[in-house]
């Protein structure tokens, strides 16, 4: 079936935004922590180990799949079931997801003010609530498509999502988003079991890595308050298009449209 003028441009959109820098390194930040932070970033690990963060990532992602109530998006979409999405209208299930981004940024700029007023201890606060907020993000942007993850195999590919938008560069970015197409691509029957849990064991482990690159600005004297709230939103904006990008191109592939 062909795509319609507008799923015609939200492809286009989509192969744009997959060369495209993350907003992190656009608003200058990233550079900002490549220069000055290398001190911060080591400091942040000790605050927040990477050890510790797996186990609040797997945690942050149960939270936030049950924080991810149906009802609202059932009530916008006026459908009687989430399923329903995934057939009816793309330009729909786009402005359901646009009202979750506003939310979630507007939610993280306050959280990261607040956080980062306080540095270090902020920060050890912020991050489980950040790690939670996006992955709670991620779970409601796929109801406006029409997709629940509640399975094993669904939160792994939640997960995958924050893999690509935690990426610190645009390299960085490419390569994720080919491992994620890889992962995807592998027939479900050829997932062993005990490689599948190694193989988020080490997700886990870089999205740990460069959640706290990323979060280490807050330590730095003077700028924590003032680049904390930043920073969350900026990162929501990246866990949001993230999102948003790859259940359009899963809503286009299933419907015979990409």
């Amino acid at each position: 079936m062909d795509p319609s003028p507008y799923e015609a441009k939200q492809r286009e959109a989509i192969q744009k935004w997959s060369k495209e820098t993350p907003n992190f390194l656009v608003k200058g930040f990233g550079k900002l922590a490549n220069h000055i932070s290398s001190n911060a970033v080591e400091i942040a690990r000790t605050f927040v180990p990477v050890s510790i963060l797996q186990g609040a990532i797997h945690k942050a992602n149960d939270v936030g799949a049950k924080l991810a109530q149906e009802k609202e998006i059932l009530k916008s979409a006026e459908v009687s079931a989430i399923e329903e999405l995934r057939y009816a209208s793309l330009e729909q299930s786009d402005r359901l997801a646009k009202s979750v981004r506003q939310w979630a940024i507007a939610s993280a700029s306050v959280e990261g003010g607040a956080s980062g007023f306080l540095g270090a201890v902020g920060m050890i606060a912020d991050v489980p609530a950040l790690l939670t907020l996006s992955l709670h993000t991620i779970h409601k942007i796929g109801l406006c498509y029409g997709y629940r993850a509640t399975e094993k195999e669904d939160k792994a590919f939640v997960l995958r999502i924050l893999f690509v938008a935690c990426a610190n560069s645009k390299d960085e970015k490419r390569k994720m988003l080919e491992n994620f197409r890889q992962k995807e691509a592998a027939p479900s029957d050829t997932k062993d079991g005990e490689a599948e849990h190694a193989l988020m064991e080490i997700l886990c482990k870089q999205i740990g890595m460069n959640f706290v690159k990323r979060k280490a600005l807050q330590l730095v004297p003077l700028l924590g308050a003032a680049v904390g709230s930043a920073v969350n939103a900026d990162f929501l904006y990246d866990v949001g298009m993230t999102a948003t990008r790859i259940y359009q191109y899963r809503w286009l592939s299933e419907n015979g449209k990409w």
